[in-house]
């Protein structure tokens, strides 16, 4: 709160680029640069893994969450968005591995994002995660590759579940598998599909020591 950091960029950039603090919060402005931060189309912010965080943050973000403003100390300066039309869409993570505020969780509108443990809704809902992640990929056939992943994801969940570990594989270990699969087909295009996917399989699924 000191200097512009992602927050004071997301709810108020003309400030924060008077300041002009090059630190490694400060977005690329050139417009010569091949991403330059325009903010013509208003803002994302993304906050990943908070319950990772100092158990201070959640607590030292409600005043933002709240007015989507925050005061800078010493000098007392309120940073806010220009107007309601120009606040930023702030989106938080977290992994449950501690527990938030309750204060905090009441400025959020939570989602849980949960695999359905039924069969075919979870291999439809991670196909059309992957499909769209891969779809622009030379190197297999996203509608096919995609939907035999899941499938596969899903049997191994089952065996995984029925030997009482707790490392369940999920959509983390999936996307891993087809970017395996794109990397190995991208080096060796002799290697088929089905033979890139069924390699690879206990390399994705073994850092969740599942295989």
């Amino acid at each position: 709160y000191l200097t512009p950091g992602p927050l004071w960029w997301a709810l108020q950039h003309d400030s924060a680029e008077k300041l002009d603090t090059k630190n490694i919060s400060h977005p690329d402005l050139a417009t010569g640069s091949e991403h330059p931060r325009l903010f013509s189309n208003n803002v994302l912010l993304l906050i990943d893994e908070i319950d990772k965080a100092d158990r201070s943050v959640p607590n030292s973000l409600l005043e933002a969450l709240d007015d989507y403003s925050f005061t800078v100390p010493y000098t007392g300066e309120t940073i806010t968005s220009p107007s309601v039309e120009d606040r930023p869409l702030v989106i938080i993570t977290t992994n449950d591995e501690q527990q938030l505020p309750p204060a905090f969780i009441r400025r959020c509108l939570v989602l849980d994002i949960i695999l359905s443990p039924e069969e075919t809704e979870f291999v439809n809902t991670l196909t059309s995660r992957g499909k769209a992640l891969f779809k622009d990929t030379d190197c297999f056939d996203p509608d096919t590759t995609c939907q035999k992943v899941a499938e596969m994801l899903y049997k191994k969940r089952i065996e995984v579940q029925a030997s009482g570990s707790p490392y369940l594989p999920g959509q983390a270990e999936y996307l891993d598998h087809l970017a395996a699969i794109e990397a190995m087909r991208l080096f060796d295009q002799k290697t088929s599909e089905q033979d890139a996917i069924d390699q690879l399989a206990d390399l994705a699924y073994g850092k969740n020591k599942s295989r």
